[in-house]
């Protein structure tokens, strides 16, 4: 190409060199000025036609060294430019795209684990409202007059940057979708978004929300339990803004996680009201029946009063033991805060002090050693566990020591990985040797081995320096499984 002035003076009636001149004219200029070869990036409109030129331009000199005009090349580099933006908008958009996911992978995150929804929910829109770059970002939830059936809305949340916060705003407050957004609650009921201009909007709409300052807005619906239940809003209030289908695609799928975490926070609300009403039930229930088994102990101490015979009056005090053992379990249960289960160790400690009471002569001379570990046993498994207890205890301040003998009675109850370890031992002198759980005649130590039974556990006897019973069990959870 030959771009000099004479040239440029000579057709000036050429509309197209004359275009193209134009384009080239400040290049031109700083070649005159310079006197030096140099390169140009050179655009414009020829024929309506955009060209991209890469252009080579140096002076024209003349036999004696004077300059008379430019000489120049040029290469077509339109093409290759629209390529280069192309990629350069398509790499923007993956690496605005991979900023969505990170902060909606966050934010899912955080729904899926928070106790405290509301902190999830603020701190979620202060992320949306970041890298969505939007001057205000909130969360509206539906609601319905009593009285009239009016569909209305209330703003929740809200963060906001560079714009008016609009949270205490009584407007918002019991806004009428019939009056002022019927087009929404259509759309929106069959999860549709909405977005725009604000200046396209109805007129009744502009009247709202021009009174934000907002120029432009996306309204996503958040719906839970298959109905509409709310929105999130998306302000620029500077700018008209044309969200890209991607990034409402992305921001509808982190609208329906904020949809299932308040089903599951309402499920939640249920259920822990309707476990409150169970455990007060519950509670009561053990009260009632811990009162029942005291009056019933309180009839046999008092018909114990008008028995002469003593081996009468050892049934009856035998059974009054048994029965205040399992009045125990429910006081224990009534005062503690976890209805399912027993603190065992408080509980051998009271049996142990409760027989040293009601056999109080036979148990003047007996010292008791207590090795017991502070550990909690379901109530499944604590009422025969219990009873076997006050059953070996009770036995052994009965019949291990003759005549007012001294005498030491161990108690140890211990957890070990997969079982539990109940031992009462005794240094007196010792149990017959035909005799065992199994084919006992009396009472107690039938009944010990029909709750060994019950526990699915195993009873071993040792016969030495007195007797020790070792009574070990596999640990159940409140359901009777295994653990």
């Amino acid at each position: 190409m030959f771009f000099a002035e004479r040239e440029r003076k000579k057709h000036p009636e050429n509309p197209n060199w004359h275009t193209f001149g134009e384009i080239c004219q400040d290049s031109d200029e700083v070649i005159i000025k310079t006197k030096k070869p140099a390169r140009f990036d050179e655009f414009g409109n020829v024929k309506g036609k955009y060209l991209f030129l890469d252009v080579f331009k140096a002076p024209l000199l003349d036999e004696t060294g004077k300059m008379i005009g430019i000489v120049g090349s040029a290469r077509d580099m339109t093409e290759e430019k629209k390529k280069e933006k192309k990629q350069k908008e398509l790499l923007e958009k993956l690496s605005r795209q991979a900023e969505y996911l990170k902060v909606i992978d966050e934010a899912s995150t955080l729904l899926l684990t928070t106790d405290d929804y509301e902190d999830a929910i603020k701190k979620i829109i202060e992320m949306l409202g970041t890298v969505t770059h939007s001057n205000r970002v909130y969360i509206f939830e539906n609601s319905e007059d009593e009285e009239t059936g009016e569909h209305l809305m209330n703003r929740k949340f809200e963060w906001v940057s560079n714009a008016k916060p609009e949270i205490e705003n009584p407007e918002l407050k019991n806004l009428s979708y019939d009056y002022y957004f019927p087009r929404w609650e259509r759309e929106l009921a069959y999860d549709k978004p909405i977005h725009g201009s604000v200046a396209k909007f109805p007129k009744r709409e502009q009247k709202i929300l021009k009174k934000q300052d907002i120029v432009s807005i996306l309204i996503v619906p958040i719906i839970v339990h298959n109905k509409f239940w709310g929105f999130i809003g998306f302000d620029d209030c500077y700018k008209e803004r044309q969200w890209d289908k991607s990034e409402i695609s992305m921001l509808s799928v982190l609208a329906d996680s904020i949809g299932s975490t308040i089903e599951r926070f309402r499920a939640e609300r249920k259920i822990k009201k309707e476990l409150e009403t169970k455990q007060i039930l519950i509670r009561e229930i053990h009260h009632r029946v811990k009162n029942n088994l005291q009056v019933i102990s309180s009839i046999l101490k008092m018909q114990s009063s008008h028995i002469k015979d003593p081996e009468d009056l050892e049934l009856l005090r035998d059974s009054q033991s048994r029965v205040q053992s399992m009045a125990l379990i429910h006081e224990n249960i009534y005062n503690s805060e976890n209805l399912a289960s027993v603190n065992f160790k408080h509980y051998l400690m009271v049996i142990s002090n409760h027989l040293t009471k009601i056999y109080r002569s036979r148990a003047a001379n007996i010292a008791f050693e207590v090795d017991i570990e502070n550990t909690d046993l379901n109530i499944n498994q604590a009422i025969p566990c219990g009873l076997i207890a006050n059953e070996l205890i009770s036995n052994a301040i009965k019949y291990s020591f003759p005549n007012g003998k001294k005498g030491k009675i161990y108690v140890g109850f211990h957890k070990t990985n997969s079982s539990y370890r109940l031992v009462i031992a005794d240094n007196g002198i010792g149990l017959p040797k035909d005799i065992s759980p199994e084919t006992a005649k009396t009472l107690g130590l039938r009944l010990v081995y029909l709750l060994t039974d019950q526990l699915k556990g195993k009873m071993t006897i040792i016969r030495e320096q007195g007797t020790k019973f070792i009574l070990e069990f596999k640990h159940e959870n409140y359901y009777g499984e295994l653990e």
